[in-house]
């Protein structure tokens, strides 16, 4: 994203997107589908937000690749939540950055640029 980013708007959007697929809400407990609720999956916008604008470059790549191993690191259980997850990175004044941890079970490739671009759509 490149342009000034309205947060309320932003997350708004995301739980839009959200609400309107429920594969995006479904876990599965004891190997069996269930469906969290839409607040549930999406934490409020400051705990997926991440403001780097103040670092130097060489901080900024230091913490992405933070922000990179930890998703890699704790990856969502898909026995307990849906198995994927989202972070909005402020890279430099009006440049933006969404970050998708994700599992096979939720997206292939295709189904990322469709929820890349439904978010944007709706945003």
């Amino acid at each position: 994203f490149y342009e000034h980013l309205n947060q309320k708007a932003f997350y708004e959007s995301l739980i839009t997107v959200v609400e309107r697929h429920e594969s995006l809400r479904m876990y599965f407990p004891s190997q069996q589908p269930a469906y969290m609720d839409t607040k549930a999956v999406l934490p409020p916008f400051e705990q997926l937000y991440e403001d780097l604008t103040s670092l130097s470059l060489s901080q900024k790549k230091d913490r992405i690749a933070a922000i990179f191993s930890n998703c890699k690191a704790n990856m969502p259980d898909p026995e307990v939540r849906p198995s994927w997850a989202v972070t909005v990175l402020n890279l430099e004044k009006q440049k933006f950055c969404l970050v998708l941890s994700l599992q096979h079970l939720d997206f292939d490739g295709s189904s990322i640029s469709v929820f890349v671009d439904e978010v944007r759509d709706v945003y």
